[in-house]
């Protein structure tokens, strides 16, 4: 049924349909990109056994649901994201755990807390290098977005204003390009900023031609949501 389609529609088809035969038959197909994914976003190799897996798993069924073309990325780009968001929560609840754990009584544990200093520091050690890779894996996404438009992350630490509220008020224009539907797939189709449109939200042409490349680029980062990019430079 869905064979011989490109899979953004396909996606879209399943949605309209609502069948649970056609999400199936997707997910049985899609499934081997499963542990592709979890991979990637781990940096070590992920089995079916492996609770990552699942997640990851659970993570492209919610993208089936909830992708949307409006948001102008692929599925899989969004699958991506997804189980980006859904292996965070999981490495928290599980940072969680591990802390309440700490908590029981050495007699409780038995042998395995025998060195509790030595199991702290590798589950910390395993946290941060799960974090650390999922860090590493959006900076390339967002390079990668970045060279679409003919943009290096070079380009963007040189281009990036100095003085604070014009950094404050770059965001604010980079949040109305993202936010308004019209103007934004305009910047999609021709990888430039369209002006006259701009213009009409209040913005001025010299700060459009003057900060281009830091706009474009804020831009892209909010509406392909890099969460620890984000994060870091307070968006």
């Amino acid at each position: 049924m869905l064979q011989g389609i490109d899979l953004d529609t396909r996606v879209r088809q399943v949605q309209e349909t609502n069948l649970p035969e056609h999400r199936n038959e997707l997910l049985k197909e899609l499934e081997p990109n499963v542990r592709r994914i979890a991979s990637r976003i781990c940096k070590r190799i992920i089995t079916e056994q492996d609770d990552e897996y699942m997640i990851c798993y659970n993570a492209l069924n919610e993208a089936i649901e909830d992708f949307d073309e409006k948001h102008q990325s692929t599925f899989f780009t969004f699958a991506n994201q997804v189980a980006q968001r859904r292996l965070i929560d999981y490495f928290r609840q599980e940072r969680k755990h591990r802390q309440l754990t700490s908590l029981t009584p050495t007699d409780e544990l038995g042998d395995v807390d025998s060195h509790p200093e030595m199991i702290g520091r590798s589950f910390a050690q395993h946290d941060e290098e799960n974090l650390s890779a999922l860090r590493q894996m959006e900076v390339q996404e967002y390079s990668a977005s970045l060279a679409k438009y003919g943009l290096n992350m070079s380009q963007l630490v040189k281009k990036a204003p100095k003085h604070v509220d014009t950094r404050n008020h770059l965001r604010q224009v980079a949040n109305l390009l993202a936010k308004d539907m019209h103007t934004f797939e305009k910047l999609c189709l021709k990888k430039r900023i369209p002006k006259e449109r701009v213009q009409a939200l209040g913005v001025n042409r010299r700060t459009l031609s003057r900060h281009r490349v830091y706009i474009i680029a804020l831009t892209i980062l909010i509406k392909e949501d890099f969460f620890y990019i984000r994060h870091y430079i307070g968006i």
